[in-house]
């Protein structure tokens, strides 16, 4: 089904609870419209029920933004208050 999309499969991480099983599918795609089109592939399918899709770029920046904080403080000649 990825694959029908021009998407690629790069990852399945299982995990098998008492009931059910979770299959998360890590995909690549190259624009928006091709990510909806994998979705809409995979929900049409009666076995499968999708949660929730994610960006990994806006995965990456859940958190928020990396921060650069010297260790010690930096004079430069002539910076220097008296």
């Amino acid at each position: 089904m990825v694959a029908a999309t021009g998407g690629a499969l790069t990852a399945l991480d299982v995990e098998s609870r008492h009931d059910r099983m979770l299959v998360e599918h890590y995909c690549d795609a190259v624009a928006a419209a091709q990510t909806a089109a994998i979705i809409d592939a995979l929900a049409a399918q009666d076995r499968f029920v999708v949660h929730e899709a994610s960006d990994h770029t806006v995965l990456m920046h859940l958190g928020g933004k990396i921060e650069v904080v010297p260790h010690i403080e930096v004079f430069s000649p002539g910076s220097a208050v008296e």
